[in-house]
């Protein structure tokens, strides 16, 4: 399967969800679209990083997806980067203090087990190692 179908096929999934709640859905795939490996593990995360969005979000607000490249020179920030798929699902829900994410997603945080899952959730926990298990980053 390719990358931006697999992103398509959750979103469609999910819209009914989110459009009985007022939610608005935008889809802007920009990347070079690839075939993937593992499409049952990307799907299990891209469905967690929607269901994320819609459980903190505002009836009108809108949930976005895109993709793009990390481009040598433009937004890569290392080579090693460059040619690597970006992808955003964004939303304008109450969010997380930037300085709570770090101990929100550590496993050796003092921060209790069910006050991370309060603000983010295990599935995200859990979507947040299996990124990272593959050498690539989720924020």
């Amino acid at each position: 399967m390719n990358l931006h179908g697999l992103l398509k096929s959750v979103a469609e999934m999910y819209r009914s969800k989110i459009t009985e709640k007022g939610i608005g859905m935008e889809v802007k795939l920009k990347a070079d679209d690839r075939y993937i490996g593992y499409p049952a593990r990307l799907q299990q995360i891209f469905w967690d990083l929607i269901k994320n969005s819609e459980k903190f979000i505002l009836s009108g607000s809108t949930i976005s997806i895109h993709s793009s490249m990390y481009l040598p020179g433009q937004n890569a920030k290392h080579l090693e980067d460059s040619g690597k798929i970006h992808i955003e699902i964004i939303d304008t829900g109450i969010g997380i203090e930037p300085e709570l994410l770090p101990p929100v997603f550590s496993k050796r945080s003092n921060m209790g087990e069910r006050a991370r899952e309060r603000l983010v959730g295990s599935d995200l926990i859990f979507s947040k190692n299996l990124v990272e298990a593959h050498s690539n980053t989720i924020l």
